[in-house]
């Protein structure tokens, strides 16, 4: 797989068991080498998760994936949460999380793509898939630019949770065995990005099933370029794919 040009913070280097953003303090409950990875707790506050929540409430729609051209946003039956995203300027406490995400993360903010809320409710899912894109599918010689040739590659991801689930919903790394729990304010934090520079596809990675309850979380995707969104910016993950 391609070498990316941008590569965040490694989270196995932190050499401390907690850190502190602002007037956060983090910790740093357990890391994977790979793919390169960190659960984290206490990275957002229960006051900003309930904001997050109440504010996207009412906006929510049918989660969307990338077509197999990196262009056009569809709904695929991959993806069975509801979504919106917050445009940069719109929301204070979208903003301040933002700030704070990619303090952790360790790039500059204009790599940040818009913050996105999702909803999963009782059966609902996302398979597993890469958050990285084909660098290889250009849609060919007349097909507008892709989201790869505009930003270049996502490089790294982090999923807030926002809600308490009854049952089910863990973000799963079928590659490794490994699995988080939803808990309000816990995170994970992966790369994709391997030793050699090159996509690691053991970040495959999906939202298990919820079986009770409602699942909130924020995601947070970030570039090797800057990402610049407007209000007309439209994006969503990447249908999976077995690269």
């Amino acid at each position: 797989m391609a070498a990316v040009s941008a590569q965040p913070n490694d989270p196995t280097a932190f050499s401390r068991n907690r850190f502190v953003v602002g007037d956060t303090v983090v910790a740093v409950d357990s890391v994977v080498e790979s793919p390169r990875l960190a659960v984290l707790s206490g990275m957002l506050s229960l006051a900003e998760c309930d904001a997050l929540i109440a504010e996207s409430r009412a906006l929510m729609a049918p989660s969307l994936v990338i077509d197999e051209h990196n262009v056009d946003n569809t709904v695929h039956d991959t993806r069975t949460s509801s979504g919106m995203h917050f445009v940069p300027g719109t929301s204070a406490v979208a903003d301040a999380v933002q700030r704070k995400i990619m303090s952790v993360i360790g790039l500059p903010i204009d790599r940040a793509e818009p913050l996105q809320v999702l909803r999963y409710g009782p059966g609902e899912e996302y398979v597993a898939h890469f958050d990285f894109f084909d660098a290889h599918d250009d849609g060919g010689a007349d097909a507008p630019p892709t989201t790869v040739s505009l930003y270049g590659q996502r490089v790294a991801t982090m999923i807030c949770y926002l809600s308490a689930v009854e049952s089910g919903g863990a973000t799963v790394f079928p590659e490794v065995g490994f699995e988080v729990r939803p808990l309000p304010g816990r995170a994970v934090y992966f790369t994709y990005v391997g030793a050699n520079g090159a996509l690691d596809p053991m970040s495959l990675h999906g939202g298990a099933p919820v079986h009770e309850g409602e699942k909130w979380i924020v995601t947070q995707w970030c570039r090797e370029r800057p990402y610049r969104a407007t209000a007309t910016t439209s994006w969503a993950a990447p249908t999976p794919t077995n690269s």
